[in-house]
């Protein structure tokens, strides 16, 4: 596709393969209350329907839900995502926050047909089902919290994820601590999920009077245009003045 869906998650599942998805999907758990029909996830007579795949097995996909995961992940769980069969891949479009209940039934059907954790494609972070569900069903920073994630390079710490909430991207200079850059970047990320400001160039945040001052300038994204990491909304750069 030319231009990445909002969201997309990876979900490593029991089911061998497509037609036993199809299958389980028109039986369990309400018989004829979704339909799996040509790449289409459907609730039907809802008008609610969302694109799914589904892959063959991916044999590191333990490695990646280890990474993703942060350490976050038990063992235990990581066991039991390495002996998936097979993968469905959930990609909808639109603003995270503004379907989130139809987001928490299409994962939770995936759960109750076996599958085993959910990783968020588009933005590099992996949870399990309760730390899942929680965060669907908690404030908007919970949310927040599933669809972004902090990184850092050898020169700057950068945001993914904020093209879930149709905003652009941040970044800081990994010359400032790390906890110090996470609370700027998470402050400044929420602040504008919130509060929807008119930023511009020049503008300044902080984060609270007398803490370190950023000068505010809107640059490109520059991963590449089928990463699904990249962020049409472009990424502010908060340089210490």
């Amino acid at each position: 596709m030319n231009k990445p869906a909002t969201l997309v998650l990876c979900i490593p599942g029991r089911w061998k393969d497509h037609n036993e998805l199809v299958r389980r999907v028109a039986t369990t758990p309400t018989p004829g209350r979704f339909m799996f029909l040509g790449g289409v996830l459907m609730e039907v007579g809802q008008g609610r329907h969302v694109r799914m795949n589904v892959a063959p097995r991916y044999d590191h996909m333990t490695e990646a839900f280890s990474i993703a995961g942060q350490g976050r992940l038990p063992p235990a769980l990581l066991d039991e995502v390495g002996r998936h069969e097979s993968v469905v891949y959930l990609e909808f479009d639109g603003l995270m926050h503004e379907q989130v209940e139809w987001i928490a039934t299409t994962t939770r059907l995936l759960r109750d047909l076996g599958g085993y954790a959910v990783k968020v494609e588009s933005c590099g972070s992996a949870h399990d089902w309760e730390g899942w569900e929680r965060g669907l069903h908690g404030g908007l920073f919970d949310l927040y919290c599933l669809g972004v994630v902090l990184t850092g390079g050898a020169e700057v710490y950068v945001s993914s994820g904020m093209h879930h909430f149709g905003l652009a991207e941040c970044k800081v200079s990994s010359a400032i601590p790390m906890e110090t850059a996470a609370d700027v970047m998470n402050r400044f990320n929420f602040y504008r999920l919130v509060e929807a400001p008119q930023l511009l160039d020049g503008h300044t945040f902080s984060v609270e009077e007398g803490a370190q001052v950023f000068r505010l300038k809107l640059e490109a994204d520059m991963r590449d245009a089928e990463d699904l990491f990249v962020n049409p909304e472009g990424c502010w750069n908060l340089v210490a003045v």
